[in-house]
């Protein structure tokens, strides 16, 4: 994380205005986990009012290296100051995989920055390694037709699950036999 020099009235600002936002929205459906997130527009959202009212914006730009891509946001205050972090995804490098990646990163990079929760967010996938089925991400695994696709799938398996040691050893495992399957 990077900051301006002093951060204390846009500290006072995002206390205020995280009072005054509310969570964001799940209004769009995982079809692979059969439950609800909130999309970036539902960030936005949820942020946009209470920012505005305390004199707060914000400005996020892709990055990337040669493991991912993603956002560096910068949260400002009208006073000049500012705080700023990023966030990479691992991802293929093509413009499927780092224009995947940056979306899902400005998403989650804008949401934790602003520090807004999500509808019914108590955060149990991310300490209950049993919770997560994998069911669909092995068949999408298994599914794939070429070395590019399979990297692709267990990628975006891997972001998906990555909180859960059991659930990407599941995946890799997969990946792992279909990889030898492909190669043959």
């Amino acid at each position: 994380m990077n900051q301006s020099e002093s951060i204390v009235e846009l500290a006072k600002a995002l206390a205020k205005a995280q009072g005054e936002m509310g969570a964001a929205v799940k209004g769009k459906s995982n079809p692979f986990f059969k439950s609800k997130y909130a999309d970036l527009p539902a960030v936005i959202e949820a942020i946009k009012p209470a920012f505005t009212a305390n004199n707060l914006s914000y400005v996020q730009f892709p990055i990337s290296n040669e493991i991912g891509a993603g956002v560096s946001t910068r949260i400002m205050h009208g006073s000049g100051e500012w705080l700023e972090g990023e966030f990479i995804i691992p991802c293929k490098q093509d413009a499927h995989g780092i224009g995947s990646a940056i979306t899902y990163a400005r998403r989650y990079g804008l949401q934790s920055a602003a520090g807004v929760p999500a509808e019914d967010d108590d955060g149990n996938h991310a300490v209950k390694e049993n919770d997560i089925d994998v069911t669909d991400w092995v068949t999408l695994i298994n599914d794939s037709d070429s070395l590019d696709s399979l990297k692709e799938n267990y990628t975006d398996a891997y972001n998906e699950v990555k909180s859960s040691k059991k659930a990407v050893a599941a995946i890799t495992k997969a990946k792992d036999a279909k990889k030898k399957e492909l190669v043959k």
